[in-house]
């Protein structure tokens, strides 16, 4: 469909961190809509980009890490969430993910599982 993302599926949430044109997301967010498969659909942040995260065509859908799954679900349930950090979030799961399935690209990108996301214990939000 011309888009590349992110697809993570926690408990009964599923959420997709896509890319492509806007023709492309449009359609995409109408099946999900028209879908009877899913119960709520809500767009939580939709902006243009100057380059591309997800350079294959393609969704990666990483394991979350028990960390992980605490962080997005205080997030995502964070009253006071701007949602900011979701986008690096994402794209660092993704790269995590290619890295995975390709092998690697190179020494030392990839920070060890804990190093995203922060702990929200040291997270002041204005």
């Amino acid at each position: 469909m011309g888009l590349s993302g992110v697809i993570l599926c926690d408990a009964n949430r599923v959420m997709y961190g896509l890319e492509g044109s806007s023709q492309y997301l449009d359609r995409f967010t109408q099946m999900l809509e028209e879908s009877p498969c899913e119960a709520a659909v809500q767009l939580l942040l939709r902006r243009p980009i100057a380059q591309r995260t997800y350079r294959a065509p393609a969704l990666l859908a990483p394991t979350l890490a028990k960390e992980e799954r605490t962080w997005l679900r205080e997030e995502l349930d964070h009253s006071a969430s701007d949602l900011t950090t979701l986008p690096t979030f994402l794209t660092w799961l993704a790269l995590r993910q290619a890295e995975t399935i390709v092998g690697g690209y190179g020494h030392g990108l990839m920070g060890p599982a804990d190093s995203f996301p922060p702990s929200r214990s040291g997270v002041t939000r204005h």
